[in-house]
């Protein structure tokens, strides 16, 4: 079932040709292409909003343009009716329908690219308001849409209000003084992005490879991968980024991945925003992962043989946990395995210490029972069955 959104403008000061090339801007910008539109004696004009330019959708028959994200788009002059037309949902007469864009909902993806469209529209056209074809009380400001950016992303945003509209004043002609500008908060730089992103997850991401997208102009890819497991995908582009978390290992072919979007948007590279964002990608990692031999896991084959029939499970810990280790070198305290169970030393040595380790909620564990471990000789001095943690890391 498809459906439709609609961008309301003010009448006073309105052009066909200001309401086309705003639009074309923003399309443009979000990787789109529109056209096709053409002033006649109607009130209206039809065009395309595709993924494809016109030129090449040309070249494709009927049947393979079925499968071209594409929308129809009307642009219309405010007729006779259009004075007083939406004060049931707003209070100002001046709005009207003037970009009204139809046929959403044919694929998964509809609504990022609409998505990306209304970010860049509505950073240019802030008086400008987004309203949802069968939405009874509400539409987006243009500081609604901003808000939005900062959140993870939602692909229910165009058919239900996700942020409450806060009042703002627009003065068009203001401009920040040389002071306020230096005190805005600016955005990072792409070293700055990785250095947040390795810091996140220190030795557990490894970087597999950067590049400029061969599907995207002008954005920079950079794959990564997260314990060993996770493949994660941010495209960078002007001062802007999207992180997705990947369902699929190839990268020639991202019509084959599926992905859950986690951030976009002309402030997405405010550090202050990476940062929360890395945050709700960690969220989205499954909290248990079990590996095997035959699917391994992040630690090493050595550490891997120690857990019985060298199978074990990573987690999250969803609260602070306290776990146990007997050492014999204090500088060791915190180092190699432990376990839930607090040690009896009425059968060992009374004088042997004991690490005591309080995890916090969010550090990484591997658990999983222990394997029978021998000495020179092959006698057993640890026999299968007990449960042990590696060396918890924090997520």
């Amino acid at each position: 079932m498809s459906s439709a959104i609609n961008f309301l403008k003010k009448i006073d000061g309105y052009t066909f040709a200001a309401a086309l090339a705003s639009l074309q801007q923003a399309a443009a910008k979000a990787g789109l292409h529109c056209f096709g539109f053409e002033q006649n004696d109607k009130p209206y004009s039809e065009g395309t909003l595709s993924e494809l330019d016109e030129e090449t959708l040309a070249t494709f028959d009927t049947l393979d343009r079925q499968e071209v994200k594409q929308f129809l788009c009307v642009i219309s002059e405010p007729g006779p009716l259009a004075y007083d037309s939406f004060t049931w949902l707003v209070n100002d007469p001046q709005y009207f329908r003037a970009i009204y864009i139809n046929n959403l909902g044919k694929y998964d993806t509809d609504e990022e690219l609409i998505f990306r469209l209304a970010v860049h529209y509505f950073a240019a056209n802030l008086e400008d308001l987004f309203w949802y074809d069968g939405a009874s009380d509400w539409c987006y400001t243009a500081q609604d849409i901003k808000q939005l950016c900062t959140m993870p992303y939602n692909p229910s945003w165009y058919t239900r209000k996700l942020v409450e509209t806060i009042p703002v004043v627009v003065d068009a002609d203001a401009e920040q003084t040389p002071e306020e500008s230096a005190a805005a908060p600016q955005p990072a730089d792409l070293d700055t992005l990785k250095a947040m992103l390795t810091s996140k997850w220190s030795e557990d991401l490894v970087i597999s490879s950067e590049r400029e997208s061969p599907f995207s102009e002008g954005v920079y890819e950079i794959w990564c991968s997260i314990h060993k497991r996770y493949q994660v995908l941010l495209e960078y582009k002007d001062d802007a980024c999207t992180i997705r978390l990947m369902t699929g290992r190839n990268h020639e072919a991202l019509d084959q991945l599926t992905s859950e979007k986690i951030f976009t948007g002309p402030e997405s590279m405010l550090p202050e925003n990476i940062a929360h964002n890395l945050d709700a990608l960690a969220k989205l990692l499954p909290q248990e992962v079990t590996y095997t031999p035959a699917s391994p896991g992040p630690l090493s084959k050595e550490v891997s043989n120690t857990f019985q029939d060298g199978s074990y499970t990573q987690k999250i810990l969803a609260e602070q946990t306290t776990l146990y280790r007997v050492h014999n070198d204090y500088k060791d305290k915190a180092k190699g395995y432990f376990t839930r169970t607090k040690p009896d030393l009425a059968i060992q040595s009374s004088t042997t210490p004991v690490a005591i380790l309080a995890a916090p909620q969010g550090t990484v564990i591997y658990e999983g029972c222990a394997a029978a471990q021998v000495i020179t000789g092959g006698i057993v001095f640890l026999t299968a069955g007990g449960n042990r943690y590696w060396t918890a890391r924090q997520a």
